[in-house]
């Protein structure tokens, strides 16, 4: 949950100044070490920082040749070919790709997640992997829910995403 807050945190700052970072996966997410526990059981922080900016740009874009993403990792309307295969119209995409890769995110966690947890966490995944960008959350409104989540009690039952 705390790569998760640490993303949405970041992800709305960035959106803040329009920026979009566009290659959001586990690859792209690091835990934090802790300087002064670096030789101790404990050497993390619970900080976890999005790095490799390579496909980052200011909003909005124009879409990549499919030649340059795999599709199913990136939002589906920065492929050049989205728009003919969805029949929408063709048109820039947004800081919403960043919402999309939250979910992927979400949807790669691999972790257990308290049983109280499981059907909020599997919502939010489910609406920021919509193929309409304008049908997803925005970077604030993840956050919200995301801190939401971690406040609240949570079960001792575990379900595996």
């Amino acid at each position: 949950m705390d790569a998760l807050i640490c993303v949405a945190e970041t992800l709305v700052a960035l959106a803040k100044i329009g920026i979009m970072h566009r290659d959001i996966r586990w690859a792209n997410v690091f835990h934090a070490l802790n300087p002064t526990t670096i030789d101790k059981e404990e050497p993390f922080t619970r900080e976890w920082v999005l790095f490799d900016f390579e496909y980052a740009a200011f909003a909005p874009q124009e879409a990549f040749p499919a030649h340059t993403l795999t599709p199913g990792n990136h939002a589906p309307e920065m492929i050049l070919h989205y728009h003919e295969k969805a029949g929408v119209e063709r048109g820039p995409h947004t800081t919403a790709v960043d919402i999309w890769g939250m979910g992927y995110l979400i949807q790669h966690a691999f972790v257990d997640i308290p049983a109280s947890h499981a059907a909020d966490m599997k919502n939010l995944q489910y609406d920021c992997l919509q193929q309409n960008p304008s049908d997803r959350p925005t970077a604030a409104e993840c956050l919200e829910r995301l801190r939401a989540l971690q406040a609240r009690p949570q079960s001792k039952e575990k379900d595996v995403m």
